[in-house]
């Protein structure tokens, strides 16, 4: 599988310097139809837009058993590797005074990719760099999978002080329409030669596909921090270059602008429908597993 991978991070690394060269017109994908964001993302600077993550052809469908795999180790975690739940919280629904991000109900090819980028170093964390080097290719893979499997929606979860909490979409509300954030997530900036992050990212920060993560509901301080580590260069997990030549046309103004405007947005809808009803047996695994026992 490793081999798979290297194989097609290197065609995806081919494909972005052909495009570069060719210097195509942005690419808008089809889940951002709506007349706002399509209109205004195709005027926006004309950079190439090109997959941050190597496609994946080979990897299968999750299982239920790398699913429970999975919520095992969220919950209890293994030798060497700390419970998930101990800072992405019980549903995934991360932290957002500490900048640990939402992962519940992103993609699978997605989550796997960062927990390979930490453990390759592509990607570094105090944190979840040495989580993921402990991890092995088969944990990092259930992770992946369990976490896929989960509602992005926040709904209710418990924070960090173990204070039950809710959070809706009429709570967080959305911005004005001349907000900073709004006008460069739809619009980009021509100026700076800044294409809409809505390319890439989906209207109202939903993601597009496997490979681009939706943005909706994630944490600011996250964003923010995220944001910076594409700019200062220890997060450069990106084959197509994309993602640290916009963080490098960001003023801090706009990175805080954009983490604050995609924190306000409802959470996407569930994007594997079908893994709703696959969920029973994980569910059952982690009641069987009792109370989240942290660092094992």
């Amino acid at each position: 599988m490793k081999t798979t991978r290297c194989i097609a991070v290197v065609l995806a690394l081919m494909g972005a310097l052909v495009a570069c060269q060719r210097k195509q017109e942005v690419s808008v994908p089809a889940a951002a139809s709506s007349a706002s964001s399509v209109s205004s993302a195709s005027s926006a600077a004309g950079q190439t837009a090109g997959p941050i993550i190597a496609p994946h052809p080979s990897l299968p469908t999750p299982s239920d058993d790398a699913r429970q795999l999975g919520a095992t180790l969220a919950a209890q975690g293994a030798d060497n590797v700390a419970a998930c739940v101990t800072c992405h919280g019980p549903a995934g629904e991360g932290n957002a005074a500490t900048g640990f991000p939402r992962v519940a109900g992103q993609s699978y090819v997605y989550l796997l990719h960062e927990l390979d980028s930490y453990a390759d170093e592509s990607r570094t964390h105090p944190v979840m760099t040495a989580i993921a080097k402990a991890m092995s290719t088969a944990q990092r893979e259930a992770g992946a999978a369990y976490y896929a499997s989960l509602d992005p929606s926040p709904g209710t979860g418990a924070s960090s002080s173990g204070t039950f909490v809710a959070t809706t979409a009429a709570q967080r509300g959305r911005p004005a329409a001349g907000d900073r954030g709004r006008l460069l997530a739809s619009v980009g900036d021509e100026s700076r030669q800044l294409q809409a992050c809505a390319n890439c990212h989906g209207p109202d920060g939903i993601g597009a596909g496997v490979a681009f993560p939706y943005l909706a509901s994630q944490h600011a301080t996250y964003l923010s921090s995220t944001l910076n580590a594409w700019r200062n260069g220890t997060r450069h997990n990106d084959p197509s270059g994309q993602m640290p030549s916009i963080a490098q046309a960001l003023p801090d103004q706009d990175i805080q602008a954009l983490a604050n405007y995609y924190a306000r947005l409802p959470s996407p809808p569930r994007r594997d429908a079908d893994l709703a009803a696959r969920t029973a047996s994980v569910d059952a695994a982690l009641a069987r597993s009792g109370p989240a026992s942290g660092h094992q």
